[in-house]
């Protein structure tokens, strides 16, 4: 028995210790928080199971098990929007559920907690102490496994993508360990406690597994754990010049932060439409013998801004033409150097 609490003491430490480190690392980017948030919910989960094996009496055991809900009841929405956010899709139609399951999450956990709606009680047996379930346990699983679910249908795809060997041994890793996961949890913890046979949960060390295999992989590969389009994202924003990406019928579908700077428009601002409604007579398609042109620009406010539009760029995806790219250069700067020179010349 102690032999088993040692692991789920190691299982915490380990877990603890990863979410740390990600946070010292660079806690101002969100995917980290998450990742963390993810890492110290195990490792919560996973020290109140190394008390539970310290305990004798049913009532203390029934407190820790209602406690542990805390600890994985958030892993699968967690997972789910870190996954989303590392990867740059959080406009996935999934991106949609998150609030609705965090809202569950805020409703369900303090039922789970202090009441017997999902755990009636503790029983025990040679292996440590097994949870009665209640049918308040059905609304708490799915909390947990429907994001998990979500999460292993998305990568199922990226077993079969042309990859570096890094990025798909770590894909392998995540898959592979997640749907470990969530079959060990459903057996131990759901199934066989339902047919009241004894068994030992492993949950928390599997999860502790794959972050230790998740940070040797980025350690000996050393790929970036930021996808290639959220690093082309942050590259974009850093630019002075805009840039702006044009399809079919002169419909803006995306621009840096710099272009919308130009137009007024903040950060998150909708930029969306014809981009003739911001640059009237934009040389859709390319430019005058593939050469930069002088246009003006109308902000938001309808001040005339001058630009140079440069040489069309083509952007595909999957094969498939999505649009063309313009970098935009503010001449305001120019223009005024340039009235200068006029009247220094006529005042010589």
């Amino acid at each position: 028995m102690m032999g088993l609490a040692l692991i789920k003491l190691s299982s915490a430490v380990v877990s603890i210790a990863l979410g740390s480190a990600i946070l010292a690392r660079d806690h101002g980017l969100k995917a980290n928080r998450l990742i963390a948030a993810f890492l110290l919910c195990n490792a919560w989960w996973a020290s109140l199971e190394f008390f539970l094996y310290q305990q004798s009496d049913s009532a203390a055991a029934t407190v820790l098990l209602r406690w542990m809900s805390l600890g994985w009841m958030p892993l699968g929405v967690l997972c789910m929007h870190a996954s989303l956010t590392l990867s740059s899709t959080e406009d996935h139609p999934a991106a949609r559920l998150i609030p609705f399951l965090y809202g569950g999450l805020a409703v369900v956990m303090p039922f789970a907690v202090w009441t017997n709606l999902a755990i009636g009680g503790a029983a025990p047996t040679p292996l440590g102490w097994r949870p009665l379930l209640n049918p308040g346990m059905a609304a708490a699983y799915l909390l947990m496994a429907v994001p998990v679910v979500v999460i292993l249908v998305n990568w199922r795809g990226a077993m079969e993508l042309s990859r570096t060997d890094g990025q798909l041994q770590l894909a392998r890793i995540v898959f592979f360990g997640l749907s470990g996961v969530l079959v060990a949890g459903t057996v131990t913890a759901i199934a066989l406690p339902l047919l009241e046979i004894d068994s030992i949960g492993f949950s928390t060390s599997l999860i502790a597994a794959v972050g230790l295999a998740t940070a040797w992989t980025l350690r000996t590969h050393g790929h970036s754990l930021i996808s290639p389009q959220a690093f082309a994202r942050e590259i974009l924003d850093t630019l002075e010049d805009g840039v702006v990406l044009v399809g079919d019928g002169g419909i803006v579908r995306d621009a840096n932060g710099a272009f919308r700077r130009m137009v007024g428009a903040c950060e998150s601002g909708d930029v969306s439409g014809r981009i003739d409604d911001w640059i009237p007579g934009f040389p859709v398609g390319g430019t005058a013998n593939d050469a930069p042109v002088v246009v003006e620009l109308r902000t938001q406010t309808g001040e005339a801004v001058p630009i140079v539009v440069s040489e069309p760029v083509a952007c595909h995806e999957g094969g498939r033409l999505v649009g063309q790219a313009y970098l935009l250069r503010d001449r305001r700067e120019v223009v005024s150097l340039q009235r200068q020179l006029v009247v220094s010349a006529r005042l010589a």
